[in-house]
């Protein structure tokens, strides 16, 4: 009925938290956990809930490839995107709800949290868009314009019970969250980089907007390294081999109405 998707990098401080959101499912239902190769535990922590519809993979991917490998092995017909940072409540509910009401369509739901998401959808509805693109950041919003495009998305009501944002206890003096990915500042750099080349491709914004977009004001230091981030992730995206969403929807659509009438 359901396959859960979860990918996770250096999250074992939510790990048991996160769980305990499946106790009491009364629908048939797998869990698939795509961990990116962490360095805290993370995968050693899973691995005490793993049985027969649960299952724990180590790869090394982006957060939109893990989802895509985790969407090809789901064996149920709907997939349910959930953030291991997060505790859902009432989910049994909550699955209930949506497959009655939206069973065909792209669907965002949220607690009243910043960050409180799920997304639940066909897999045939996924498959049809060619899957999450190979990005760290923003592959969720490239999906949900190509959905809205082809007129499959849609935003639920936010339902303060059914998502909270776990705290974390993030490394100490940490200046980004980014830091729990990677320690090395080259490295974070590095990573940074790649955030702001898929930040722009997604986005479509400018060196203004994207200081908006990383909170920078009145602080030089912080521009300058904006102005960067900007420049490098500028080159890198002229690199993305896929299509914008505008292109692949219509891309899609096209494909669509090129097939005949099955009679």
């Amino acid at each position: 009925m359901i396959s859960f998707c979860i990918t996770c990098y250096n999250s074992a401080d939510t790990v048991d938290e996160f769980m305990k959101a499946f106790d009491g499912l009364t629908f048939p239902h797998e869990i698939i956990f795509v961990d990116n190769f962490s360095k805290d535990g993370t995968y050693e922590r899973l691995k005490k809930y793993e049985k027969e519809n649960v299952r724990i993979l180590q790869k090394k991917c982006t957060r939109g490839k893990g989802r895509d490998i985790g969407i090809e092995l789901a064996r149920y017909d709907h997939i349910v995107i959930l953030d291991i940072d997060v505790s859902y409540c009432n989910l049994d509910q909550k699955i209930q709800e949506l497959l009655d009401k939206y069973g065909d369509d792209f669907v965002l739901s949220s607690g009243t949290d910043k960050g409180s998401l799920m997304s639940f959808f066909p897999k045939s509805l996924i498959t049809l868009m060619g899957g999450f693109p190979d990005f760290n950041y923003g592959e969720d919003v490239y999906i949900w314009n190509i959905a809205k495009k082809l007129g499959r998305f849609v935003r639920d009501p936010e339902d303060q019970n059914i998502a909270k944002n776990i705290v974390r206890q993030e490394f100490s003096n940490d200046i980004s969250t980014e830091r729990r990915y990677e320690r090395n500042i080259a490295r974070l750099f590095m990573r940074r980089v790649f955030i702001t080349r898929d930040i722009i491709f997604v986005y479509d914004v400018n060196y203004r907007e994207l200081l908006n977009f990383y909170r920078v004001k009145d602080d030089t230091r912080k521009k300058l390294i904006t102005a960067i981030l900007y420049m490098l992730g500028k080159v890198l995206s002229f690199f993305i081999t896929i299509p914008k969403s505008d292109e692949k929807a219509r891309e899609i659509m096209a494909r669509a109405s090129n097939i005949p009438d099955q009679k």
